[in-house]
C-alpha cells in the first residue's frame, strides 16, 4: 500500500521540551453509549493526575463501525491539532485499567519524563497476546510490523505525528465498506494497518498492557467482546471500578 511510505522527512516537526504531564485524555465516546460514559469515567477519576484537562470527543456513528473508528480517531487527533497540545493520551471509552492506579500514573510519567523528545506514539494497551519483554523493562521500541501489539484502546501521541497518522488512516477510512470480507477489512482496520508505521517511525508499547478493553457489546462487531479481565487490580479498585 503506497499511502503507508512515510518517511521521517514527511512529518511536520516543531520543538519539543520535556514533559512532565499530558496536555490532555481524549476519550471517544458515542452519544448513544451513555452506559460506556458512565463506566469509563470511573477509570478517568483514577487517573486523572496525569493530565492538564480531560475531554470527551463526541464519536462518529456510521455502518460500518469500523469506519466510524477510524472517522472518530481523526477527530481526536484534529482536536489535539487544533488546540496547540503536544502529548495527548487518546482512550476509546471502553478502556479499563489493569494495573493499580498509582502505578498507572508513575509508569505514564515516568515515560513522558524518558521519552517526551523523541516518541512519536506510545501504545499503552493491547490485546492479551501481545508479547512479554524482559522483567524490569518498562517499555519498548517496535521495530518490525509483525507484532501482537494493536487495538487502538489507548495510545499516547505526540502532536508533530498527528499529520503522518491522520494521512494513513484517512486513507483507511475511504477503504471502510459495508460487507467487506475479511482479508479486506484487515487490510484497512486502523489497528492493523498502524503496524505498517512501527518500523519506520518512533513507536513503543508500554510492557504489561497498562490499560484492557472492557468485556462489553461492541458496536464494530455487533456482538459482545470479552478479550480479558483485569487480573492486576485490588479489590477496592475493582469495586471502584464496578468489577465486582
Amino acid at each position: 500500500m503506497d499511502f503507508i511510505k512515510q518517511t521521517r522527512a514527511e512529518q511536520h516537526s516543531s520543538p519539543r521540551s520535556p514533559c512532565a504531564r499530558l496536555d490532555a485524555i481524549l476519550v471517544i465516546n458515542l452519544n448513544k453509549r451513555k452506559d460506556r460514559w458512565t463506566h469509563v469515567q470511573k477509570t478517568l477519576k483514577l487517573i486523572s493526575p496525569i493530565a492538564k484537562e480531560i475531554i470527551r470527543i463526541e464519536a462518529v456513528d456510521c455502518d460500518p463501525g469500523s469506519k466510524g473508528c477510524a472517522l472518530s480517531h481523526l477527530k481526536a487527533l484534529k482536536l489535539a491539532q487544533d488546540r496547540q497540545f503536544q502529548n495527548v493520551l487518546v482512550l476509546e471509552d471502553d478502556a479499563m485499567l489493569d494495573i493499580e492506579p498509582s502505578k498507572f500514573i508513575l509508569r505514564i510519567n515516568t515515560t513522558l519524563a524518558e521519552l517526551a523528545l523523541s516518541y512519536d506514539v506510545v501504545i499503552c494497551g493491547s490485546e492479551n497476546n501481545a508479547p512479554t519483554i524482559e522483567p524490569g523493562v518498562t517499555h519498548r521500541k517496535l521495530k518490525s510490523s509483525h507484532t501482537h501489539v494493536q487495538t487502538t484502546v489507548a495510545y499516547m501521541i505526540h502532536v508533530s505525528y498527528v499529520p503522518i497518522l491522520a494521512s494513513v488512516w484517512k486513507e483507511c477510512a475511504q477503504h471502510l465498506t459495508k460487507n467487506m470480507d475479511e482479508a479486506q477489512y484487515f487490510k484497512y482496520a486502523i489497528d492493523q494497518v498502524w503496524k505498517q508505521l512501527f518500523p519506520l517511525h518512533n513507536w513503543y508499547w508500554l510492557e504489561g498492557n497498562l490499560i484492557r478493553q472492557r468485556p462489553d457489546f461492541s458496536d464494530i462487531r455487533g456482538t459482545v467482546v470479552s478479550y480479558h479481565q483485569p487480573l492486576r487490580l485490588s479489590k477496592q479498585v475493582r469495586k471502584d471500578l464496578n468489577l465486582l
